[in-house]
């Protein structure tokens, strides 16, 4: 059963990834509007940001960071991206980099890409992980088949060598 389970599970894995790439694209086009808004959805952003060294998503060639100028009032003003964006944790520089975002002072990839490569990677380990698995499964299903025969074998035999004595 569990071994049914599995392969099930790898096949729609497998089948759906690219549902799961859509998806994953939308939410962070909708969340986006909600940073600042929405604490869990800004602390999430922050350690997408923080992790993955990106910023915002990238859209059309553009860098991330304009995403959330064009997406967030917050940051329509005096900032044009948010503290987790920028590669220095200094606060002078951090207010220049928020100001100012270039490729010396702020991450400019979009997350959407650093986290696609990431998922991608990170699957095929799983899977493989997965297959491994698998075949232990059915390897040790045949080694408990093999060690039912080998105690039936030696009960079988003890009885027969008890009646044989008697």
């Amino acid at each position: 059963m569990i071994f049914i389970t599995m392969l099930v599970g790898g096949i729609l894995g497998y089948v759906f990834r690219s549902e799961v790439d859509d998806r994953m694209h939308t939410e962070m086009l909708l969340t986006i509007k909600l940073y600042q808004n929405d604490t869990q959805v800004t602390d999430a952003w922050d350690a997408v940001q923080t992790h993955f060294q990106c910023c915002g998503l990238s859209l059309d060639k553009n860098p991330g960071y304009e995403v959330w100028s064009k997406q967030n009032a917050h940051f329509g003003g005096v900032y044009k991206i948010p503290a987790t964006c920028c590669k220095t944790k200094d606060d002078g520089l951090r207010d220049r980099c928020q100001k100012d975002p270039n490729e010396m002072n702020a991450y400019l990839e979009g997350c959407y890409e650093k986290m696609k490569d990431f998922v991608e990677r990170h699957a095929k380990i799983v899977g493989g992980i997965g297959v491994g698995i698998a075949c232990l499964l059915v390897r040790n299903t045949f080694s408990v088949i093999k060690l039912f025969e080998y105690c039936y074998f030696h009960y079988f035999i003890t009885e027969m060598l008890y009646y044989v004595e008697c």
